[in-house]
């Protein structure tokens, strides 16, 4: 989705506009930042943030802890998603960024950066030790975050020792148990227990989906394809995902799926709250989601139905294909590219938010900006985990009235630069080790394996132009083939299609990328 609204909203010829001539370099020299820092005279910075509801941000937490610490007013600029990007748009091609942008993700402030638009953090990394230090833990950290010039633009967050499996499979475990049913372990075993539950219940739909398109990438784990470009790691290469051998067999299975009635009809289309109430009623069986939806789903239900003890949404092993037999779980990102905070090179106050964005990253913050003051937003439990206190909302919390997020901007992942894994557990026990069994016995992977690819201007302009026709000419054929009013006997011509408009080019641009961010590890080493 973001992609799409980037696709439409950072027109990048636009961004001619930032010509050199216009915004020339602005490094400050050591006095200059020096000066900056005197936090005896109260000033305020602008920052635009996307936020789930909007307002002014004036209850949030880090601004009152970046006005005591710094004396700092931070004006807050709050956007939805689809409006932030708009907005941000504008700002570029105006020249007229505020201080600070979140998140300005790292693919664009690689390419607006080496124009002028941006502060170059690497000139700066003596007045960022804690940064540093996050960033150069993992020399995969500095090369992905890296513009084509060489610097470094982006200020990423680093999720530490976070795992947050994306699309766990989700079962109807009563109906497996009820028809004797093996846990199934691969696609063909589901599709055929889906099959077996629809005959003993006509009016179960089998797999159901909030993610419309989406639900390329998270099945296309188990296929070890996707709806695009990606890393595949068994031939060290990237790939356009719809041209390789798993993605006709995904889309295979799913043709014989919807003809067989256990790929629900509303599946390219459904709502979350149509997903859910599908699941609700008795018709959704299956999906992948976040692990905590396994939990959520049954205790809705249960609260609907407190005489019906049977319904039991559980995790169940990730699913392999005959084509990729690996399980694997992909997980959110621990290195935070794309909620990355850009400065604008036009800010009068560098040194006064180097000060802050440094301590940001600072062992002493990270608790107060993730979780707040303790007593007031949260307490710390007998084994040392984190918890809001109780009017708070959270799953914890049934009576609680305040949005943590979105009101006092805690555990904001566009807020906090260092984000850890220190919160109580919100499932019980026993999803719980099934989520800790993934850890032990399944691979989990950051999308394309933490590897952030630089492209030039021309290419990223290549790019676009490209993935403009192929999503579509994706999108239109794999609901046409999976829904059968195009036969999978023309799966091969609709590839060599893709190859015609741009798949392959798409490849030979990946390639040349590649070949250069592994020059560059090897020079790093």
């Amino acid at each position: 989705m973001m992609k799409q609204i980037w696709k439409k909203v950072i027109g990048f010829s636009m961004a001619a506009v930032l010509t050199t001539s216009l915004l020339a370099g602005c490094g400050k020299g050591a006095d200059d930042i020096s000066a900056d820092m005197d936090t005896s005279t109260p000033i305020s910075i602008d920052m635009m943030l996307l936020n789930n509801t909007s307002g002014d941000g004036a209850e949030f937490v880090f601004k009152e802890l970046v006005k005591e610490k710094f004396n700092i007013d931070i004006k807050f600029s709050l956007n939805n998603n689809q409006s932030h990007f708009e907005k941000l748009n504008l700002l570029i091609a105006s020249n007229e960024l505020p201080d600070i942008v979140s998140p300005l993700p790292a693919d664009r402030t690689k390419l607006i950066g080496p124009k002028g638009a941006l502060v170059a953090v690497d000139e700066y990394f003596d007045y960022l030790p804690n940064f540093v230090k996050y960033l150069e833990e993992d020399e995969t950290n500095k090369i992905s975050a890296m513009a084509d010039d060489g610097h470094i633009y982006a200020l990423p967050r680093f999720a530490v020792g976070k795992t947050d499996y994306k699309w766990t499979p989700i079962i109807r475990q009563d109906y497996l148990e009820e028809l004797n049913i093996p846990v199934p372990t691969t696609y063909k075993e589901l599709f055929d227990a889906l099959r077996k539950i629809k005959a003993a219940h006509p009016d179960t739909v089998g797999i159901v989906n909030r993610e419309k398109m989406t639900f390329l990438k998270a099945f296309g784990v188990g296929y070890n394809t996707y709806d695009t470009m990606f890393y595949n790691k068994e031939n060290d290469k990237f790939e356009f995902g719809p041209m390789n051998s798993g993605f006709k067999e995904m889309i295979t299975d799913f043709a014989q799926a919807w003809q067989d009635g256990v790929l629900d009809k509303e599946f390219f289309t459904a709502s979350e709250q149509q997903w859910q109430e599908k699941f609700l009623n008795g018709s959704g069986v299956f999906t992948l989601d976040w692990p905590k939806r396994a939990y959520t789903l049954k205790d809705s239900y249960q609260k609907l139905n407190p005489n019906d003890t049977k319904f039991n949404t559980n995790l169940i092993d990730p699913l392999v294909s005959e084509g990729y037999t690996q399980k694997r779980l992909n997980y959110s990102e621990t290195l935070g590219l794309w909620t990355s905070w850009g400065i604008s090179a036009n800010t009068k106050h560098l040194g006064r938010i180097l000060q802050m964005v440094d301590w940001a990253y600072s062992e002493e913050a990270q608790n107060e900006i993730q979780w707040g003051l303790e007593g007031k937003h949260y307490t710390v439990n007998e084994d040392g985990r984190y918890q809001y206190t109780p009017e708070m909302k959270a799953s914890y919390n049934p009576e609680g009235t305040v949005d943590p997020m979105n009101t006092l901007g805690l555990n904001h992942n566009r807020i906090m630069r260092v984000e850890k894994d220190n919160g109580v557990v919100e499932v019980p026990e026993a999803l719980n080790k099934i989520i800790q069994g993934y850890r032990d016995n399944v691979e989990g992977y950051e999308t394309d394996y933490k590897i952030a690819l630089t492209f030039t201007e021309e290419q990223s302009d290549r790019i676009e132009e490209i993935k403009m026709v192929t999503d579509t000419l994706v999108n239109e054929g794999v609901v046409a083939f999976v829904t059968g009013t195009r036969p999978m006997s023309e799966f091969d011509s609709f590839v060599g299609q893709i190859k015609q408009q741009g798949g392959s080019e798409l490849e030979e641009i990946y390639a040349s990328a590649y070949a250069s961010y592994k020059e560059k590890m090897k020079s790093a080493k």
